[in-house]
C-alpha cells in the first residue's frame, strides 16, 4: 500500500515540475492561448510569441517614435492592453476606428495606469486622461468630442512628453 502511494505522490511530483519548470503544456489558457486566438491578443511584450503575428507599427509625436500595437477589429479593441504586465515609455496601443464616436476606453483586466490620448480622423489630439488607474474598472472613459483614434501610453508619458491638445501624430 505505502509503495503505491509513493508512486502516485511521485507521479504527481514529476508533472507538477514538468509542467511548471520544464514548459510542458497544460491548460492555462491565460497563460498560453489557443493559436486561434492569438491574432487579436495583446502580445507585444510577451517575449516567446514572434513579432511576425503582431500588427506593430511606428508613428512620431511631439517628435518622438513610438512603436504601437495596432488593434482595428471589435475582439483586440475590446481586449486592449488588459494582462499587459509592463509598457516601455516609447511603447503603445493604437486602437484605430472605422468612424467618428466618443469612443470609451475601459481598464478591465489591466495591470497597469496608462495614459489616454484621443485624436480626431486629421490625427489631432482632442483630450486625454493621464495616470488612469486598473482600479477605475469598471468605469468608461470617453472624450467630450468624436475621436478616430485611441493612444494608450505608460502613464507618465504625456506628461514627460508635454503632449498638448493640437499635437498631431504621423
Amino acid at each position: 500500500m505505502n509503495n503505491i502511494l509513493v508512486i502516485i505522490l511521485l507521479l504527481i511530483a514529476i508533472v507538477f515540475v514538468g509542467t511548471r519548470f520544464f514548459g510542458l503544456p497544460y491548460t492555462d489558457e491565460a497563460v498560453y492561448p489557443k493559436k486561434e486566438d492569438t491574432n487579436d491578443m495583446m502580445y507585444t511584450f510577451v517575449p516567446d510569441v514572434g513579432l511576425e503575428d503582431l500588427n506593430m507599427q511606428t508613428l512620431v509625436l511631439v517628435g518622438e517614435t513610438f512603436t504601437v500595437r495596432v488593434v482595428d477589429t471589435n475582439a483586440s479593441r475590446a481586449r486592449g492592453l488588459s494582462g499587459t504586465p509592463a509598457l516601455l515609455s516609447r511603447d503603445g496601443m493604437l486602437f484605430v476606428f472605422d468612424t467618428d464616436a466618443r469612443h470609451g476606453i475601459w481598464m478591465k483586466d489591466m495591470l497597469i495606469p496608462i495614459d489616454i490620448l484621443w485624436f480626431d480622423s486629421n490625427k489631432k489630439l482632442i483630450e486625454y486622461r493621464e495616470d488612469v488607474v486598473p482600479e477605475t474598472y469598471p468605469e468608461v472613459f470617453r472624450p467630450r468630442a468624436n475621436a478616430r483614434y485611441v493612444l494608450e501610453l505608460k502613464a507618465g508619458v504625456r506628461k514627460e512628453l508635454r503632449i498638448q491638445q493640437g499635437s498631431v501624430f504621423e
